[in-house]
C-alpha cells in the first residue's frame, strides 16, 4: 500500500515539473517573437523605401607603361632637353641634346628597347649623355610599349608564327611615324646619322629602313639585338645581311638569351653575304644586359674610324 502512494506521488510531481517547463518554454518564445518582429520591420521598410547600400569603390585601371615612362620624363629631365614632337594627334616624347664641342660630327638617334625609357640604364641614357662629349647631338624618342600578345603562346608552330607576324605588322605602324618625324628633323642636322638602337626596337628598326618605309641613315648600332620567337630572328639574321647599311653588331658576354644564341647566326650570315660594312663584337660585362660605359663608347670610336667618319 505504501508503495503504491508513492509511485502516485512520484507520477504527480514529475508531471507538474512537466508542465512547469512547457510554460517556461512557451513564454519565452512568445518573447521572442516581437523582438524579431522589430529587427526584421527596418529592414522591411528600408527595402520598401528603396534605399540602397553603399556604392562599392571602383579600382582604376592600370596606368599604361607608355604613360609611366613619360610621366617620368617630365619629372626627372630638365624642359631644356624635353621636346615633345606631335606625331598625327598624338605628342611624344623625345630628348634632345646639342654637340659641345665646335666640331660637329653628326646627328645619333637613340631608340631604346620597347619595354625601356629614354632614360634605359643599360646603355641608351649613357650613350646620351656622353656623345655630346665628342661632338654629336642626341635625340632619344620614346618608342611604344611592347604588344602585350608577344610572343605568341599557341600550341602550334604555324599559329605562333602568324600571330607574331600579325603583332609585329601592327606594332611596325605604330612606330613608322614616329620614326620618320624624328629621322626628318635628325636630317637637319649636319654631318652623319647614325641610328643606335637596342633590343627587340633593333631588330625592328633593321626591317623598316630595309622596306625603304624609312629614310637609310648612314649607319646603325645594334644594342644586343633580338627578337622573342626563332622564326623572327631568323628573318632579322637574313635582313640584316642583305642591307647595304654599315652595321656595328654588339652583344654582350652576359646578355639576353636570344641576343647570345642568334648574334652568331647573324655574323654567319653576314659573312656569306660578304656584307663588307658589318662589324659584331663582344663586350666583357659583369651586370647581365647593361653595357659597360667605357668598352662601348670605345667600340663605337673604332667603328666610326673603320668606316671612315
Amino acid at each position: 500500500m505504501r508503495l503504491a502512494i508513492f509511485l502516485v506521488l512520484c507520477s504527480l510531481t514529475f508531471s507538474t515539473i512537466a508542465q512547469q517547463q512547457e510554460e517556461n518554454t512557451q513564454q519565452e518564445a512568445s518573447e521572442s517573437k516581437p523582438a524579431e518582429q522589430e529587427t526584421a520591420q527596418p529592414k522591411d521598410q528600408s527595402a520598401a523605401s528603396g534605399e540602397q547600400s553603399s556604392p562599392v569603390a571602383e579600382v582604376a585601371p592600370p596606368i599604361s607603361v607608355k604613360s609611366l615612362h613619360e610621366h617620368d620624363a617630365n619629372w626627372q629631365l630638365s624642359k631644356e632637353i624635353l621636346s615633345p614632337m606631335l606625331v598625327g594627334t598624338e605628342d611624344i616624347i623625345t630628348l634632345t641634346q646639342s654637340d659641345a664641342l665646335a666640331l660637329n660630327r653628326g646627328v645619333a638617334v637613340l631608340v631604346p628597347d620597347w619595354h625601356q625609357s629614354v632614360t634605359s640604364p643599360k646603355a641608351i641614357n649613357f650613350l646620351r649623355k656622353d656623345l655630346p662629349q665628342k661632338g654629336w647631338t642626341t635625340i632619344t624618342v620614346q618608342p611604344p610599349a611592347k604588344p602585350d600578345n608577344y610572343p605568341s603562346s599557341a600550341s602550334k608552330e604555324s599559329q605562333r608564327n602568324t600571330e607574331n607576324e600579325q603583332t609585329i605588322s601592327s606594332y611596325k605602324e605604330a612606330i613608322t611615324p614616329i620614326l620618320q618625324a624624328v629621322f626628318n628633323k635628325a636630317q637637319e642636322y649636319p654631318g652623319v646619322f647614325v641610328v643606335i638602337s637596342e633590343g627587340n626596337n633593333a631588330a625592328i628598326i633593321m626591317d623598316i629602313v630595309q622596306q625603304q618605309q624609312l629614310p637609310a641613315p648612314n649607319g646603325i648600332v645594334l644594342l644586343s639585338a633580338h627578337m622573342e620567337s626563332l622564326s623572327d630572328n631568323l628573318k632579322f639574321a637574313q635582313i640584316m645581311s642583305e642591307s647595304d647599311t654599315p652595321v656595328l653588331d654588339l652583344v654582350l658576354s652576359k646578355d639576353n638569351r636570344w641576343a647570345e644564341h642568334y648574334a652568331p647566326i647573324r655574323k654567319q650570315h653576314a659573312q656569306k653575304a660578304l656584307k663588307t660594312f658589318y662589324r659584331q663584337r663582344q663586350l666583357q660585362n659583369t651586370v647581365t644586359g647593361y653595357y659597360p660605359e667605357k668598352a662601348l663608347a670605345s667600340a663605337f670610336k673604332s667603328w666610326l674610324v673603320s668606316t671612315g667618319w
